[in-house]
């Protein structure tokens, strides 16, 4: 509701060194939100195992709670990251991720082709995907919601 709101937050982040083959972070947190509270937890992990491949994901659970209006909601976002990368002009990057809230799974996959510094091809790919099919009166709805592949090439002038 409108109105004016005062936020309170209490945090804890535990981050592991970044050049570790295995780490996790951890970021906590509880607090006032509106009119009501929010507790979050997310967990990301990360695996490197070796210097042209890495594995990660994230979790992350969001509970929201607002008495005074008798709503509460749980959202939970999960993510899987690849990252590789062949030498210093080739990599490529896959992200999928799931989110509760509306029931979509997103990817998005780039490849990336360095010809020099500041001279850059990328072919992307993106799509939504509902996971929740009979959300309305029991009519499927159309498994992919949007679908983009982008062919970008970016140069850097020097002036």
């Amino acid at each position: 509701p409108a109105g004016r709101y005062d936020f309170a937050d209490f945090q804890v982040y535990l981050h592991m060194p970044s050049g570790s083959r295995l780490r996790a972070t951890l970021d906590a947190r509880a607090g006032t939100y509106f009119d009501g509270t929010r507790v979050q937890a997310i967990v990301s992990p990360t695996w490197n195992a070796s210097r042209h491949f890495e594995l990660g994901g994230d979790w992350q659970m969001t509970r929201l709670r607002f008495p005074d209006r008798d709503q509460a909601t749980d959202i939970h976002v999960a993510r899987l990251r690849i990252r590789t990368a062949l030498d210093a002009r080739m990599s490529g990057n896959a992200l999928v991720q799931y989110n509760s809230t509306g029931d979509r799974l997103d990817v998005n996959f780039r490849l990336r082709y360095a010809f020099a510094e500041g001279t850059d091809l990328w072919l992307v790919y993106n799509e939504g995907l509902d996971t929740d099919r009979t959300r309305d009166l029991g009519v499927p709805s159309p498994f992919s919601l949007a679908r983009s592949f982008i062919l970008k090439y970016s140069h850097t002038l020097r002036m």
